[in-house]
């Protein structure tokens, strides 16, 4: 059994910031969480975490913890173990009860104190994000001029999953908390780097050992909880990464099909290409065969009516010579023709 509680339990979270003995905890928390701005946290009241609806048909909300501050912020702080889609939208009505709560009737001039919604994630919001931060903050802004429109309503993410730090590796107190919220449960020994009176005094106070017999029965019925939506989100995590794959695959399929079938085109437009100049080849020699042929028929007649006029001309009784020369034949062709008579 582990020695320390699990703080991301709804049992342990609340255990261990959520009730007036642990406020100096929660005060030093919040402090390193909201430093960027500034206000330093010297008391805290606990407000009710279950907010009613404004009618029966209303819906009621549940905060983990919800507090206030010595000068009127207020503050709610969520621990979120599984990936929601709505995620951000839960967080803006969150958001709106405490802004609504410091409505005052009569002559009202709406000025309004600062209002944190702290999210401690134990999930990644984007997987696949190339610069994973631990700590995002979100406020309203111009989005023409990107200015600050107002800081009367803040975000603040933690994820959780995003804090690799060791030991040895930290440096400030919001390094410490964060190490003690993701290793706490896996403690076996305190590490020198969290050997602070306010470290020591939050440690002291979060043994299993030390709850009562309700208390554990509480925690570890929290713990097995915990346990199974981690199961559910890891389950989910494979399966978006295995769909992410597939994604990448079929997009990787449909990138070579396409080259493929452009190569396939490139050939036929070439093969294409060649058979044309093929075919133009082709006609130009059989134009030339054909030219040819006549001709060669046309020399062949003209040769065989010479002959026949020669042989004619011979049965008369004409010269050799006097043939030769009125049929323009040589004295071979001649010699044929009257092989023939």
């Amino acid at each position: 059994m582990h020695k320390y509680i699990h703080p991301l339990t709804d049992f342990g979270f609340k255990k261990l910031f959520g009730n007036a003995s642990s406020s100096e905890s929660l005060i030093s928390l919040l402090n390193e969480v909201l430093r960027p701005d500034g206000e330093v946290i010297t008391g805290i009241t606990f407000l009710n975490a279950e907010q009613p609806g404004h009618s029966p048909e209303d819906r009621a909300s549940v905060f983990d913890l919800y507090c206030q501050t010595a000068d009127g912020r207020r503050i709610i702080v969520e621990v979120q173990r599984q990936h929601h889609p709505n995620f951000a939208h839960r967080m803006l009505y969150y958001s709106a009860w405490p802004l609504h709560q410091q409505g005052k009737k009569g002559g009202w001039d709406f000025q309004l104190k600062a209002v944190y919604v702290i999210a401690l994630m134990d999930f990644r919001l984007n997987p696949d994000d190339p610069d994973p931060r631990v700590i995002s903050r979100v406020r309203l802004m111009d989005t023409e001029r990107k200015t600050q429109f107002s800081d009367r309503l803040t975000f603040v993410y933690l994820e959780l999953p995003n804090f690799k730090k060791t030991a040895d590796e930290l440096e400030t107190d919001f390094d410490k908390w964060l190490f003690l919220l993701t290793r706490l449960d896996r403690l076996t020994s305190i590490p020198k780097t969290v050997q602070e009176r306010v470290f020591m005094k939050f440690l002291s106070e979060v043994e299993v050992a030390q709850l009562s017999e309700l208390e554990q029965n509480n925690y570890f019925f929290s713990l097995n909880r915990y346990r199974t939506d981690v199961s559910i989100e890891e389950h989910r995590k494979r399966e978006a990464k295995e769909h992410r794959q597939q994604v990448k695959e079929h997009k990787q399929q449909v990138k070579e099909h396409k080259r493929r079938e452009k190569e396939l085109q490139r050939q036929a437009h070439k093969l294409q290409q060649e058979l044309a100049e093929r075919q133009r080849a082709f006609d130009g020699a059989l134009m030339t065969t054909k030219t040819e042929a006549t001709a060669e028929g046309k020399a062949e007649g003209e040769l065989n009516a010479k002959m026949q006029f020669a042989r004619s001309l011979y049965a008369k009784g004409f010269s050799t010579d006097m043939v030769m020369e009125l049929t323009g034949l040589s004295s071979e062709q001649l010699q044929h023709a009257r092989q023939k008579l």
